[in-house]
């Protein structure tokens, strides 16, 4: 066995923590700075290509500043070996708290998950796709810090990767590569990057991988069929809600998983949210506390687990708002007069990846002869999102009953920026009592078309902060595959992804607005203020 070295190149070796056919790896201390850092030095003299990604790899990581993606300080090569010297992080890998913990709680595993798509986001806009997602290359601190490391395979829009990628080579970790990756690595884009951290977060709620079996033919075939055992088959403990995300994300073909991490930086704070109420965008407490044992899983959300000074306030209220509450329901009609009313409930189908991608506004009006008679009370994401009548492929959105003079109608339904129009026929509730399809009440349900990326109509304007005056002229440009273009270079801008533009103007700061821009919308207006550079 080697020698472990006391110094290399000007950093003092602590111990030898990893080593493997292609290298080893090292605690360090910096001469100077009183640091602790991690040297990975490449051993493997064979195939140059090998010895390119270990350059890369530095070459990448050292001009990103990010707070979840572990930072590289220096890259050198002393005698015949490459060295890239990083930040350490005190803490274990996913992998370790996994093997630890036999699985990680789901509250948990979400922060950490919601960290590493922050980490993804600011790569993936920088035209970095890490492509080896994987809970070894997922680090947690002693202070709840979440950091990504191992860029070595990573791919850059606009580097042709000519020795390092040929057309069909593979590249990854196979249990947790996108089924397209297996095709050809080369040609992979940001989703391959959401598929593989779909399957560790899998295995992170669940303590077992979805797939295994290397690169056999039976484990490719299962992962090009999207083949796994549910998560909540594995640990009944995940809720619904993660078992529906793993789904998304873990979507055999890439244009049905979330097109951008920022969908899920939402959907997961969402989440967050409701299991705790003010720590979605703070998790380094809530994870540090786990990763020292300390965590307590979040109070369970029971209505029978009430005091008795609630439960009297809440009878005292319920006798105050009741007659209300009946009136608002419609309930008065039930009682009172169900032979000349009847009830209407709108259902509104939204194909999942719309609803998972963006707001997608929701409205309604019903007319009689010609004439508004009501608005349909569609309730507000997420309250009403109807969970038992909601499948695989859509999200249904319902909205409370409503009670009409029996009679034909036509209601308008707004979805996005689609519009139905649907003829029906509204019995009495005498009536609709009777038959078991309108027992509760006649049901309209309304199904949306998939909403596809379309051309947007941009129009920036640029204004002085101060007084709020109009700047002739000002300078736009565009991010787009790693460098800013001017607007008027740019042959098309769609809608369905995240936009980046920068305005400047002669005397005033640049100003960098980023634009989520749903799929669903056609016009984008932006009015950017800009601060003078004497201000």
């Amino acid at each position: 066995m080697a020698k472990t070295p006391s110094t290399i190149g000007k950093y003092r070796v602590l111990e030898q923590i990893a080593t493997g056919g292609m290298g080893a790896v090292y605690t360090a201390e910096h001469p100077t700075l009183d640091r602790k850092v991690i040297i990975k030095k490449l051993t493997f003299r064979g195939d140059a290509s090998v010895r390119e990604r270990f350059r890369r790899e530095a070459r990448i990581m050292m001009d990103f500043r990010n707070d979840y993606i572990a930072s590289v300080y220096d890259h050198f090569r002393e005698g015949a070996y490459y060295h890239i010297v990083l930040e350490y992080v005190d803490g274990p890998s996913a992998e370790q708290l996994i093997a630890e913990q036999r699985y990680v709680p789901e509250e948990i595993a979400l922060r950490i998950c919601r960290d590493c798509c922050t980490a993804l986001e600011y790569a993936h806009r920088r035209g970095v796709v890490h492509r080896d997602i994987k809970p070894s290359n997922i680090l947690v601190s002693r202070t709840g810090q979440v950091k990504l490391v191992d860029f070595g395979i990573a791919s850059v829009y606009g580097d042709e990767e000519s020795i390092l990628t040929r057309e069909g080579m593979t590249l990854g970790t196979p249990c947790y590569m996108a089924p397209e990756q297996f095709r050809n690595t080369r040609n992979v884009d940001y989703r391959a990057d959401i598929y593989s951290l779909g399957v560790s977060l899998y295995e992170m709620l669940t303590g077992k991988r979805p797939f295994t079996g290397g690169m056999s033919m039976e484990a490719v075939q299962r992962i090009q069929r999207g083949r796994y055992p549910r998560p909540r088959k594995v640990n009944p403990s995940v809720s619904r809600f993660a078992a529906r995300f793993v789904r998304r994300l873990m979507q055999r073909k890439p244009k049905r998983r979330p097109q951008t991490v920022r969908t899920l930086i939402r959907r997961i704070d969402r989440r967050l949210e409701r299991l705790i109420p003010g720590t979605a965008g703070v998790h380094s407490e809530r994870v540090s506390a786990f990763v020292a044992g300390r965590w307590t899983p979040p109070p369970a959300r029971s209505f029978v687990r009430r005091s008795a000074r609630v439960l009297a306030f809440a009878t005292v209220l319920a006798v105050a708002v009741g007659g209300g509450a009946a009136w608002y329901f419609g309930l008065h009609h039930e009682l009172l007069s169900a032979r000349e009313y009847g009830a209407m409930q709108l259902s509104v189908r939204i194909p999942r990846e719309a609803y998972e991608d963006a707001e997608v506004p929701l409205a309604g009006a019903v007319y009689r002869n010609g004439t508004r008679v009501a608005e349909v009370p569609t309730a507000d994401r997420p309250f009403r999102n109807d969970d038992e009548r909601s499948t695989r492929r859509h999200v249904v959105m319902t909205a409370r009953r409503l009670y009409l003079p029996a009679g034909d109608y036509r209601v308008k339904v707004r979805i996005g920026d689609q519009i139905h129009w649907n003829d029906i026929r509204i019995e009495s509730r005498s009536v609709q009592r009777r038959r078991e399809a309108t027992r509760f009440a006649r049901t309209l349900v309304v199904l949306a078309r998939p909403f596809e990326p379309r051309e947007l109509e941009l129009e920036i304007v640029a204004r002085d902060r101060r007084d709020g005056g109009r700047i002739d002229e000002p300078e736009i440009e565009h991010y787009s595959r790693g460098r800013w273009t001017s607007i008027d270079e740019v042959d098309e801008l769609t809608s369905g992804r995240i936009h980046r533009f920068r305005v400047r103007a002669e005397g005033y700061r640049t100003r960098e607005i980023e634009i989520d821009v749903p799929t669903y919308e056609r016009t984008l207006f932006i009015d950017a203020a800009l601060v003078p550079e004497e201000a």
